[in-house]
């Protein structure tokens, strides 16, 4: 199990203070600010490689480790005031669209780890449990837990905060609500982006409490995975929710047209950088 890092508080201040200020004067002393809260970022995501490799969760693995990559490089731009000037706007979508999504999902993190479990892990352990009892399958939720009554034996699923989903709609609310565009648009896309990552997510959790209370993929062995239930939700439903990323993401291009203009101009960041962009 995860331990509550103190520097989550660090993170939450200083990107709180980075967005606050980046709105009063964009091109001042709020990249300084965004620049700290990087680093403090950079730092939380580079501890946590060793946990995930403990339960042989290799993706996140992968992806903590290009976090705290890509964290320490945009900090280090915010503080180079010849590279800065020339991605001012990228530096400050990035640093508004990251600030948000940790004030989303880290308050709810802290409550977790600090209490056990949230009235979202609840709520989630819930309809999972409802979705599988409408298959007349033999389950029951206790607080953030799932039980799967199978032949001979019981599965006992926790659902963490990182089952609820919260994650995804954390990153995806971090980009919509920073857009340009206009305030209606937002606001339906954010509660279709929710409503469609609940609703995936509990399919999701409901195939991995199936496949481990049934012992679906017993003796088998994936890519180095083995067990049922590293199988389901280390390897299969990770390579779903990737899917279900992109496709989410294409859905919200599509809702958010200048959202689609942004990306374009991160894209390019290299090339601004070296001197070989539009701006």
């Amino acid at each position: 199990m995860l331990e509550l890092n103190p520097i989550l508080w660090l993170i939450l201040g200083f990107f709180g203070l980075g967005l606050i200020l980046s709105y009063i004067n964009p091109s001042g002393k709020a990249h300084l600010i965004f620049s700290v809260a990087w680093l403090f970022f950079a730092a939380y995501w580079a501890y946590l490689p060793t946990y995930y490799l403990e339960v042989q969760d290799y993706f996140n693995v992968l992806l903590v480790s290009f976090a705290a990559i890509l964290s320490i490089s945009i900090g280090l731009l915010e503080l180079w005031p010849s590279k800065r000037k020339k991605i001012i706007p990228e530096l400050t979508f990035l640093g508004r669209a990251t600030a948000v999504a940790c004030l989303i999902y880290f308050p709810f993190f802290i409550w977790a780890e600090l209490v056990g479990s949230t009235v979202l892990q609840a709520t989630v352990a819930s309809h999972t449990s409802y979705i599988l009892e409408l298959f007349g399958l033999p389950v029951e939720s206790v607080s953030n837990t799932v039980f799967y009554f199978g032949e001979g034996n019981t599965a006992m699923i926790n659902i963490i905060l990182a089952c609820t989903g919260l994650g995804s709609v954390a990153m995806f609310l971090g980009v919509i609500l920073p857009s340009k565009n206009d305030l209606n648009r937002k606001m339906i896309s954010s509660i279709l982006i929710v409503s469609v990552i609940y609703i995936l997510n509990l399919i999701r959790n409901s195939f991995v409490v199936y496949a481990t209370g049934v012992d679906m993929f017993e003796g088998i062995s994936i890519l180095g995975f083995t067990g049922s239930f590293n199988i389901a939700h280390n390897l299969l439903s990770k390579i779903g929710s990737i899917i279900a990323l992109f496709l989410l993401a294409f859905l919200l291009f599509k809702i958010l047209p200048n959202l689609l203009d942004t990306f374009e101009e991160l894209v390019t960041i290299p090339d601004k950088l070296t001197g070989h962009g539009r701006g």
